[in-house]
């Protein structure tokens, strides 16, 4: 069977280009430069970063500091800036390890549209950072004006074997930390907060995925969570309420009933609009069609009930047994639109940045693949971006060392809404609960049978 998406008529495109018109030719039309953030002193390296949208077209940044070594101590480090690039504020220090025998990563952040935010990490009681599922899982709760809560954990029963956090959060706070513990079968689970940090449900087994593989998770402004994970090779995801209640069953993140097999990974999620979520990964098909699609990058928006919306492919190639494309970033802003990022991994040449910008009906803005850095060379050490994006700003982060024993850097890169705010309403009042929270905006499109069945790859 064919992958499958929806396709509207031209009366429904018709009203919802005129409801979403980018204001943009491309994704990073008048971004800012390349900007450093951070240079990084001799012996240490950036083990995680990433970014998230705030009020005002701000943006924060966290980073974790590793150091080779047991002199110093790793460092979990978060940072504002406003839409030029510049520093708001101190750079707030959320957790030094004292002891310079443990090591920090995986750092993940989220804020609410008050610019209150959530920041986990893993914690690893060791000098050395291990790439199997080792530690603990920490978070911290930071108020809009910098005040940091005391560390806590979702799992504080756990002595170790807990990794790969992700975070997000609804309109006003109240938040959901997901993890994998792999003490014995490799276990996601899912734990929510109120925006006090009090409990709400949890912990909530979500899935048994296959092997230490990080999952993703997004979050509606009412609560309504995804997530997605790996099993088998297949990307699987499913949608939970804010009080832990299933949403329905998982279901395969592509929307595909394809037998054949495929090697999907790396996903990344987004609340779209009208309730829904994009999905985006990487797949490699050794049974494609065409030798270009074996290799590709590709997503799939998902209704707030529950059903398969536009399918897309974002970039393709034929499988050379060497090249590949790394874990893709995702935003998405109130009206649909999408941007996107990944590198194109090239062992034997330098590596290509890429990124991509499509508007509320799936179709490219602009430049498709267009890169958001230069200066990359066969010998620069080129990490995978994190993406952010808002109705007033989308922010892309990524580590680079120019060659080996240099420095390594955090970079920024700022680029104005793909929507023009004046045209966005004001948003209805959010609050947790979950369950759904489709807006009205399109609802007459939809009762009127506007939408249609489409296939294409």
């Amino acid at each position: 069977m064919p992958r499958s998406a929806f396709r509207r008529t031209p009366l429904a495109a018709a009203v919802l280009a005129a409801l979403s018109v980018p204001v943009q030719a491309s994704l990073l039309d008048d971004a800012t430069p390349v900007l450093t953030l951070r240079t990084l002193p001799e012996g240490y390296r950036f083990s995680s970063f990433d970014v998230a949208a705030l009020p005002d077209a701000q943006v924060a940044v966290v980073w974790t500091e590793h150091h080779s070594g047991l002199t110093d101590p790793d460092l979990l480090v978060l940072q504002r800036f406003d839409n030029d690039g510049a520093p708001v504020g101190e750079a707030l220090t959320l957790f030094e390890e004292q002891a310079n025998t443990s090591s920090l990563s995986q750092a993940r952040i989220a804020a609410d549209e008050q610019g209150n935010m959530v920041v986990a990490w893993n914690h690893q009681e060791s000098g050395s950072l291990s790439t199997g599922c080792s530690g603990i899982v920490q978070f911290v709760r930071i108020s809009a004006n910098g005040d940091i809560s005391t560390t806590s954990s979702p799992d504080a029963g756990a002595s170790g074997g807990l990794c790969h956090p992700a975070v997000a959060m609804d309109a006003d706070g109240d938040f959901a930390v997901l993890w994998l513990d792999d003490n014995s079968v490799p276990t996601q689970y899912l734990r929510t907060f109120q925006a006090n940090g009090n409990t709400l449900a949890g912990p909530i087994l979500v899935a048994t995925p296959n092997g230490n593989t990080p999952a993703a998770l997004a979050m509606q402004r009412d609560g309504t969570l995804m997530t997605a994970w790996r099993t088998n090779s297949i990307l699987q995801g499913r949608r939970i309420s804010l009080n832990g209640t299933s949403l329905g069953a998982a279901a395969r993140l592509d929307g595909s009933e394809l037998t054949a097999s495929l090697i999907q990974q790396n996903p990344a999620l987004a609340a779209d609009r009208d309730g829904g979520f994009a999905a985006l990964w990487s797949e490699f098909n050794p049974n494609a069609d065409t030798e270009d699609m074996e290799v590709t990058v590709r997503g799939q928006r998902w209704q707030a009930d529950g059903t398969a919306g536009d399918a897309f492919l974002l970039a393709n190639m034929a499988n050379n047994g060497s090249d590949y494309f790394s874990a893709p970033g995702l935003g998405a802003d109130s009206e649909g639109n999408l941007a996107t990022a990944w590198v194109l991994m090239t062992p034997h040449s330098p590596d290509t940045p890429q990124a991509t910008a499509l508007d509320a009906d799936s179709e490219v803005i602009g430049e498709p693949q267009t890169a958001w850095t230069d200066g990359i060379t066969g010998d620069s050490d080129l990490s995978t971006p994190r993406l952010a994006m808002s109705d007033e700003v989308i922010a892309l982060a990524w580590t680079h060392r120019t060659e080996y024993g240099e420095p390594e850097q955090l970079h920024l890169r700022l680029a104005p809404p793909l929507t023009d705010p004046a045209t966005i309403p004001p948003p209805a009042t959010g609050g947790g609960g979950g369950g759904g929270g489709a807006s009205w905006l399109f609802w007459p499109l939809a009762a009127l049978g506007l939408l249609r069945r489409r296939t294409h790859r």
